[in-house]
């Protein structure tokens, strides 16, 4: 699951997974899905399998830590739970639109990551794909410490 794409959002709140991954979504978790804001201002949609290892990991970390609290609070205590419908579209809530700038969108981008998706207004899609080619070409970006000997 990887690429970006273009997609509409109904006046209900409701999109249609792209076809090509609907296959896959249904063989991994019969379309089982969580969603939950992302600290970035997007969404973050997972299958539901592959959440949960990610939540019980959000859920150990100390609730005393003010960073960790409100991690948990943002990402498990604001995620939903939501199940692909027959025309392979997912619903998402009032709360969750406006969490994520999607409140006015008549149309998302919807990001591929691989074991996740990323759904973004697209504006802010825009924004961060231009601050990410920016920050790789000003010169002064440093590979995280985890990607040292990387390379393509």
């Amino acid at each position: 699951m990887r690429g970006a794409t273009n997609i509409s959002l109904d006046a209900k709140g409701r999109f249609a997974i792209p076809g090509k991954y609907r296959d896959e979504l249904f063989a991994q978790s019969a379309g089982n899905m969580v969603v939950a804001p992302h600290p970035h201002g997007c969404l973050v949609l997972y299958t539901k399998t592959v959440w949960l290892p990610i939540e019980t990991k959000l859920k150990a970390l100390s609730s005393f830590n003010s960073q960790t609290s409100a991690m948990q609070r943002l990402m498990v205590g604001s995620s939903e739970e939501l199940v692909i419908d027959g025309a392979g579209r997912l619903l998402l809530s009032a709360n969750l639109r406006k969490l994520s700038q999607l409140e006015n969108a008549d149309e998302l981008m919807i990001a591929g990551m691989g074991d996740h998706f990323e759904l973004w207004n697209v504006a802010s899609w825009e924004r961060q794909i231009e601050k990410s080619l920016a920050m790789m070409n000003d010169g002064a970006f440093e590979l995280p410490a985890e990607l040292n000997g990387f390379s393509l």
